[in-house]
């Protein structure tokens, strides 16, 4: 089991005909931004259509303290399906990225009802695999390595305590720490080699993000040889992300466009494919009990599907589907959003609404969120997504808000803005199933 044992939503649970979300979808007929990173153009939404989203919110957040985070479980359902239906009759399995989704009602929901292709968790550091495995999880891998003594030894003590864990390396140094700990309690840390699998067409131009220095199959043999040899650690995994091949999804923001983008696209997965092909097999000529070959990601599940050498897979984003995940060509569903309160009326065509600070950033450049309820509403050019305020203002006349309405957004990421909160609203339409704690609900930070 990825998750202890817990009781899914009951079969009789009141669920609403339409969720918010699909309202305030059919509302705004694009969801996202155009694929040159412009405003996509929008729809008119018809009174009846709009006035039936805002009374489905309205109806939620009647009693809510505001800002509120909300994550529409009918929508996380169609996602977790509709990427398991991705792989087709692939035997591979799905690790679910925790630090993308930061809840964990949001995991024991998805174990819980999800296709049985969700298999083990993706960890983004020591201190988040530790809490999970305090709360009952397993399977973890744990995708930064240690940096500091103290996060080498809380592997170890999870290694110890009988947990499941694979922990990412890719410097002889981590796997000093690592084999330090091991023999100082007595046991065996199996450690997964991460693969840099970036991509150089030509000089001076590199697709993806270098974050290992093991860029082939001889320096991924060496270390993995100077690692067998501290003892305490048995390397058994090796892990790739295909950041190149990621970064050319449509929509994204680069130079290549037109038929020239889905040729990258092609030669960036195959070069990915080919370098962790021979990592695989040269590590497992040396010995090495490879069970564990770790890549893909929402952006690029498409293209790693096809590589036989992968025996998982690892996806986080795409099953809350925030504006970073539009134009990926997978039929995904927003499922996260959030709620502002309207504080301040300006003039009649503008609002201010409390708290601030709701950009994130992608590749290096910031993704705004986007109001979908009330759909007319855009943030004032310079000033919208501000620190204290969200200043909005309507496209067709006054904004028509009072004192206390909310105002509904859907992210551009997930993990920045639910690192603000310390719950979030599980809901079906405009019933409300749980209140979830946060990663920072639970302590849990950064």
């Amino acid at each position: 089991m990825n998750a202890p044992e817990q009781t899914a939503p009951p079969e009789d649970a009141p669920l609403a005909a339409t969720s918010p979300a699909d309202a305030a979808e059919a509302a705004s007929a694009s969801a996202g931004p155009a694929p040159d990173g412009g405003e996509a153009p929008r729809a008119a939404a018809g009174p009846s259509t709009a006035e039936g989203a805002g009374a489905a919110w309205t109806s939620l957040l009647a009693q809510e303290t505001l800002p509120a985070a909300m994550v529409d479980l009918d929508a996380l359902d169609h996602n977790a399906a509709t990427l398991a239906g991705v792989l087709g009759d692939r035997r591979l399995s799905i690790r679910l990225v925790t630090s993308e989704l930061r809840s964990t009602g949001v995991l024991r929901h998805l174990f819980t009802t999800g296709p049985r292709a969700l298999q083990g968790v993706h960890c983004g550091s020591t201190a988040e695999a530790s809490l999970l495995a305090e709360l009952g999880f397993d399977d973890l891998l744990i995708a930064v390595p240690p940096a500091r003594p103290q996060e080498a030894a809380q592997v170890a003590e999870l290694v110890a305590a009988g947990r499941q864990v694979l922990v990412v390396v890719d410097d002889l140094a981590q796997g000093q720490m690592l084999g330090a700990a091991a023999r100082e309690l007595g046991v065996e840390i199996n450690v997964c080699v991460d693969v840099d699998a970036t991509w150089q067409p030509v000089a001076e131009v590199i697709l993806g993000v270098r974050r290992s220095a093991l860029a082939d199959s001889e320096a991924a043999r060496a270390l993995a040889g100077r690692l067998r040899d501290l003892g305490g650690l048995q390397v058994t995994g090796v892990m790739t992300w295909e950041s190149g091949t990621a970064e050319l999804r449509a929509g994204a923001h680069w130079w290549a466009v037109g038929p020239v983008r889905p040729l990258l696209r092609r030669r960036s997965a195959a070069a990915a494919a080919d370098r962790r092909g021979a990592v695989v097999a040269a590590l497992r000529e040396d010995g090495h009990p490879i069970a564990v070959v770790n890549g893909g990601s929402t952006a690029s599940l498409d293209m790693a599907v096809s590589d036989p050498v992968l025996t998982e897979v690892s996806l986080g984003g795409g099953f809350l589907a925030p504006l970073r995940c539009d134009g990926m060509g997978i039929d995904l569903r927003p499922a996260f959003h959030f709620a502002l309160p309207v504080v301040r009326r300006p003039d009649p065509e503008q609002v201010a609404c409390a708290s601030g600070g709701w950009v994130g950033v992608a590749n290096g450049k910031a993704v705004e969120p986007q109001v979908v309820w009330p759909a007319r509403l855009r943030p004032v050019p310079g000033s919208g997504w501000g620190e204290a305020y969200s200043l909005l203002q309507a496209t067709d006349g006054e904004a028509g808000l009072q004192i206390g309405d909310p105002v509904v957004c859907r992210p551009g990421q997930v993990a920045p803005v639910m690192e603000r909160f310390t719950e979030v609203l599980l809901h079906r339409g405009d019933q409300l199933v749980e209140r979830a704690p946060t990663y920072r609900g639970l302590g849990l930070h950064g």
